[in-house]
This record gives structure tokens, C-alpha cells and sequence, in this order.
């Protein structure tokens, strides 16, 4: 996003460009397709528009044939599933094919960065555009365009947008998609099958290498860990962790200090830390829980002594 997304090192690729993007762009275009809307629409009215699903995945998203071409639906199938506080087969994202920006290229439609976001990610060929007051997500590829290659819209995807964050379930974070970086590097946080002294020297060397590519780089950068809990031990157990990381990395590397950012991002089934390089002045990576947690709870004293 004017490189908002990862900036890569070594091993990962330079960021791809920017895409500009033109007036064409679906005019009013909202994320509704046939009347479909997700966090409104369910199971069930999908069903009517579009008949039964032809495919299920494992991951829980249904494919629909229709005239115009395979759609694309996921719907929830828990309470509070990504943080929704919606019935359980409430629709949550929609790709529908034949969409009017589909093919078109950087120079044929327009994008205003600020209103949409870039984000890259670690393939060369390929990028994505979020639009968080529409609830559009675009998915970008470099492909043959006339005598040329150019970077193309290939799909779509209706998502919740940002006025929908009235629908978020306590203990989770407000929901900001175009800061839904991708991740240059996970690593789990206290890997159960190390020892807790061995679990944060592995943390250390992998923020290690993540931190000397952002010093190489003369300040452009800003390193993210974003760290993710789990319930398997208590929340403090974490907490703790995370003091003791913090202060190996700066016994280790002083010069790090404003270098690296840490942000609790909340409770996962697995404990996590992911890593994130960014253009320094960027707004820092979103926490995206997939359960409940006390650092967003509205009640966080209460919360915690559940805990």
C-alpha cells in the first residue's frame, strides 16, 4: 500500500509497484451481488439466489454453479467465528464471477490509496487491493495484457466493511482488513515441544534476522511481531514469555530497541508470533484473534481473573 504491505528481504522478493487504478472501477459498486450481503445474508438465502452448493471445502468455503460461473461463499459455523456477533451460517465472503473490474488493468482502473490499500505479499506476480468503506477485496496477478504485462484484476470478494464493526463480538479487536498484512514469517511462540529457555532462543534468532534487514535498510522500515496467545496455559504464563523475549533481544541487540515492535494481538488455538516488515510512517499490522481475548475484552478486569 504505496508499499503498505510487507517489504521483503533477502529471501522474498521486491515489492511489486504501485498499481494505479482508473474510473471504471464498478462506479457505486457496494459488496452486495444478487442480493447477497455478508453479516446480513445466510445459508439459507444463498440457497435461494443461488441453489445448493456443488462443493464444500475442508476450510468451510461452498461453491455454487450459476450461469455466469462459480461462486464463492463462506459462512460462519460457530459463535463468534472471526470475531462476528452473527447467527452461525451468517455469510461473511462472497466471490461472484463476470465482475465488471475483472481483467482490467492498473491503468484502466483507479484506485486512491488511503480509500483502497495495496498489499503485497511474497510472490512477485501477484498483490491484492482492499477497500474497507466498501467491503471489497481485490485480488491482483501480472498477466499478458495486449503487447505487454501488466498487473490484472482476477477476482473479487465481498467482505464485511468497516461500518460493520458495531457487529463485533466482545474480546475481539475492531476489524481493519487493509491492515491485514501478509506475513513475511511465522514462528510459534513457546513451541510446546522445546523447552521454554530453548522456545525463546528460537524467537530470538528468528526476530534476529527479521531486525537486520530492517536495520540494513537505513530506517525505511519498521519490524512487527505480532503475538498471538493460546489457552492452553494461563494468560499471564504468555505475558511473562513475552517480557523475557523482549529483554533477551535487547541484551542481544541493543540497537534494536525502536527497531522492533511487539503487539499482543490476542487469543489463537495455537500460540503464534508473526512477523511483518512495513514502510516505516504505515499504520501497524491489525490483531486478528480467532478467540476471545482479555486484552480486548470490555471488561478487562473481570476478564482476566476468568482467565
Amino acid at each position: 500500500m504505496m508499499h503498505h504491505g510487507n517489504i521483503f528481504g533477502s529471501r522474498f522478493v521486491g515489492a511489486l509497484g504501485m498499481l494505479v487504478l482508473s474510473p471504471l472501477l464498478l462506479f457505486a459498486q457496494t459488496n452486495s451481488w444478487r442480493g447477497l450481503t455478508p453479516l446480513r445474508s445466510s445459508r439459507a438465502d444463498a440457497e435461494r439466489a443461488l441453489g445448493k452448493p456443488a462443493k464444500e471445502e475442508p476450510w468451510g468455503t461452498k461453491e455454487y454453479k450459476t450461469q455466469e460461473g462459480i461462486v464463492f461463499a463462506r459462512f460462519t459455523s460457530k459463535s463468534c467465528e472471526s470475531g462476528w456477533d452473527v447467527p452461525v451460517g451468517t455469510l461473511v465472503s462472497l466471490s461472484p464471477p463476470k465482475m465488471p473490474s475483472l481483467g482490467k488493468t492498473a491503468d484502466e482502473l483507479e484506485f486512491v490509496e488511503g480509500q483502497q490499500y495495496q498489499m503485497t505479499t511474497d510472490v512477485a506476480d501477484r498483490a491484492s487491493w482492499i477497500d474497507p468503506d466498501k467491503g471489497i477485496a481485490y485480488s491482483v496477478e501480472l498477466g499478458p495484457h495486449g503487447d505487454r504485462l501488466d498487473f490484472l484484476i482476477r477476482s473479487v470478494t465481498f467482505i464485511p466493511t468497516r461500518s460493520d464493526n458495531d457487529r463485533r463480538c466482545d474480546g475481539f479487536p475492531p476489524y481493519a482488513p487493509e491492515r491485514y498484512y501478509f506475513t513475511l514469517l511465522t514462528s510459534r511462540f513457546i513451541n510446546p515441544e522445546l523447552s521454554e529457555k530453548d522456545a525463546l532462543n528460537v524467537l530470538v534468532a528468528d526476530i534476529d534476522n527479521l531486525a537486520a534487514y530492517v536495520l540494513a535498510n537505513n530506517g525505511k522500515y519498521t519490524g512487527f511481531v505480532l503475538v498471538y496467545f493460546d489457552r492452553k496455559r494461563p494468560f499471564e504464563f504468555y505475558e511473562e514469555k513475552l517480557m523475557e523475549l523482549k529483554s533477551l533481544l535487547r541484551k542481544r541487540r541493543p540497537e534494536y530497541e525502536d527497531k522492533i515492535v511487539f503487539i499482543e494481538g490476542g487469543v489463537r488455538e495455537e500460540s503464534l508470533a508473526e512477523f511483518h516488515v512495513i514502510s516505516k510512517g504505515t499504520p501497524p499490522p491489525a490483531p486478528n484473534p480467532t478467540l476471545p481475548s482479555p486484552q480486548f475484552m470490555r471488561n478487562k478486569v473481570s476478564a482476566r481473573n476468568r482467565n
